[in-house]
């Protein structure tokens, strides 16, 4: 397995060396997700051949020669593949990040926003000895003084992304927020401890913003970012974003606000989620979203709800929208009314193929959706036709 690593670690670098279509007549969209396969190629490699690869990408990150769609997708790769750990090649790779965020075009710091997040709530190696090879930068070198071992990069990640949270685009401070939030989200689930300075400023954002256009991102990152939270500050972020989900009109906004309520599980929303679920019935997508709210605050009432819909939609989207939200439940009282419209003959087909959709996220093995390893750090703005294509590609799959 380590001769093998190794081999494909020389092949994708070899191929990322490449700046444009050359002898291989590769296109560069290869490349493009080249860049990403490698970083997580090297997640849990030997240190020489994680730090061949991570150096290949710091290379592609800070080089204005590179393609931006190759830049970016070189972002996306550190993401996958630094930690918040002090080994020179992380320390290098997370300055590269820092530095993108801060001074990079808008969509380059955007993806470099969210694999910093990524990076930095993923433990590596420590403490280093520092052989005084490293560069001397106080901006960067007192983030990393006196953490916890292998949680070095931690705060520089941590610190940027609410630097530009505070002060940032207002275009691009939803990113932020967001990165904010995929960052705590993984951090719990390393058992570190959330932190009130970020949760506080996240409760800031939601009070103050009036766009249907951020609302969304800003509730969702509010609900990551408390995940964790002690009783005093879960309540104090529930009333911030379910006062933002009674203003919010736009019914996408409004769909992702009520998922924020179901992460926060804020018991004082739990009716107004109930009237949401019941009044779009035949709103597809809001559908989806106020059962996906419902059953992250477990609230069981849901499935009475959703069997009557499936029933009783007149349209496909609608009985679409219900079958997957069942399935989503992940109860098994969900079972029989999709069996019961999978085996119908009389219903149309494409009523018929949302059953089996809705029965085979019942019947998935893990909690997240088969295809997320596939979604995750995609670089869409370069996808492939096997990924996405007009409804045949495999991220088209429901």
């Amino acid at each position: 397995q380590v001769v093998s690593r190794r081999a494909q670690v020389r092949w994708f670098t070899e191929l990322l060396a490449t700046q444009r279509r050359g002898t291989d007549g590769l296109p560069p969209v290869v490349r493009t997700h080249a860049a990403v396969a490698l970083g997580r190629l090297v997640q849990d490699a030997e240190l020489d051949v994680r730090s061949a690869a991570l150096e290949a990408l710091t290379d592609l990150a800070t080089s204005r020669q590179s393609r931006v769609n190759l830049r970016t997708a070189s972002f996306m790769g550190l993401g996958e593949g630094l930690t918040a750990g002090s080994d020179p090649v992380d320390r290098e790779g997370l300055r590269s990040l820092v530095n993108v965020v801060r001074s990079g075009q808008v969509l380059e710091r955007h993806f470099a926003a969210i694999a910093l997040a990524e990076a930095t709530s993923r433990q590596g190696n420590g403490p280093l000895v520092d052989d005084g090879s490293l560069p001397i930068d106080p901006q960067f070198d007192r983030a990393f003084k006196d953490n916890t071992a292998g949680w070095e990069g931690l705060e520089l990640g941590r610190r940027a992304l609410m630097r530009h949270l505070a002060r940032g685009r207002a275009d691009s401070m939803p990113w932020f927020a967001l990165a904010l939030g995929v960052q705590n989200w993984h951090l719990q689930r390393a058992g570190l401890p959330w932190n009130p300075t970020v949760a506080a400023a996240m409760r800031e954002k939601i009070r103050t913003t009036r766009s249907a256009a951020f609302v969304g991102a800003y509730a969702i990152a509010c609900g990551l970012v408390h995940q964790g939270a002690t009783d005093s500050a879960l309540e104090k972020a529930g009333v911030q974003v379910h006062n933002a989900f009674r203003r919010t009109r736009d019914p996408r906004a409004r769909g992702q606000v009520a998922i924020a309520l179901g992460l926060l599980d804020y018991e004082p929303a739990r009716k107004d989620l109930v009237e949401l679920l019941d009044s779009s019935r035949f709103q597809p997508e809001l559908l989806w979203s106020a059962s996906v709210a419902l059953i992250l605050s477990g609230d069981a009432t849901v499935i009475p709800t959703l069997i009557d819909t499936l029933e009783k939609a007149r349209s496909s989207a609608s009985r679409g929208a219900a079958a997957a939200a069942l399935g989503r439940v992940g109860d098994s009282r969900a079972a029989a009314p999709l069996l019961e419209l999978l085996n119908d003959t009389s219903q149309a087909t494409a009523a018929r193929a949302f059953a089996i959709v809705g029965l085979g996220l019942l019947c998935e093995a893990t909690r997240l959706p088969w295809r997320t390893p596939a979604a995750h750090a995609n670089p869409y703005f370069e996808v492939t036709g096997t990924l996405l294509g007009n409804g045949k590609g495999l991220l088209d799959l429901n």
